[in-house]
Order: C-alpha cells, then structure tokens, then sequence
C-alpha cells in the first residue's frame, strides 16, 4: 500500500508540483538545428546584453548632463545675482530695499535680463532633452517587452 503524499511535504522539501525544463535544446535532436540554434542563442544572449548595457549607458549620461547644465545654470544665477548682494541684509537672505532691480543702472538691467532669458531658453531646452528622453525609453520599452 502507497501512502498519499502530503502536499506540504512537497513545500517543505522544496519540489515543484511540475518540473520545468530550462534547457531550450533539449527538444532539439536534429545536429543542423543544434549546429544553428545553439550560436543563434549565443548571439541573442549578447545582443540582448549590449542592448541593456546601451540603454544604461544612455541613462547615465542623460542624467549627467542634466545635472551638469543645472549645476552651470545654478552658478551663472549666484554670478548674475552678485550685482544685487550688496543690498541684501547682511544676517538674512532678505533685501533691504523692496525692488533693488530698480537701483541698478541701464546696462545692467539689460544684462540681466538677457541673461535671464538664456537660462530660461537653457531650462526650456532641458526639458525638451528630458522629454526626449522618456520618449525613448517607451519605444525601447514596447519594442523589446518580454512577451
């Protein structure tokens, strides 16, 4: 008499219910097929590889040059605001006068706000990159979905 094993046995000693086969080749008894599809994986194995490797690669150098351009823009703003430190107080971050733009002679104002401008259009063109960006991972992402 065979005794009914249990099934939490089966959990506990770590077998599946169903045996899986990894082995893609294994069905393949054929020596052309062995002789064509084994390479053939091999290949898909690296391209599949080069292909993560380039969109990682892509990542990284998207976000660094993301950042690059924001820490550039972040300094050239402390630079064009240097003009109004001196009528900020000198314990806070206020100013001590309500519109010191006002002060500033003609030449300044329009340096400024050309300046302004740039790192506006610079902001603009970020986003656009940005935008680009994600615009590629989704292609990336429906071309090469695991099915």
């Amino acid at each position: 008499k065979k005794e009914k094993e249990n099934p939490l046995d089966q959990i506990t000693k770590g077998q599946a219910e169903t045996k899986q086969d990894d082995n893609i080749l294994k069905p393949i008894t054929n020596e052309y097929e062995v002789l064509y599809i084994k390479p053939l994986a091999g290949v898909y194995r690296v391209l599949r590889k080069q292909i993560g490797d380039q969109i990682d690669a892509f990542n990284s150098n998207l976000t660094n040059a993301l950042d690059t351009r924001k820490k550039k823009r972040t300094y050239f703003l402390d630079v064009l605001n240097s003009d109004l430190i001196q009528f900020k107080h000198a314990t806070s971050d206020s100013y001590i006068i309500k519109d010191p733009y006002k002060l500033l002679d003609v030449d300044k104002k329009a340096k400024l706000i050309g300046s302004y401008k740039y790192i506006v259009s610079a902001i603009e063109k970020d986003i656009t990159s940005a935008e680009n960006g994600v615009e590629y991972y989704d292609k990336m992402t429906k071309l090469y979905k695991t099915q």
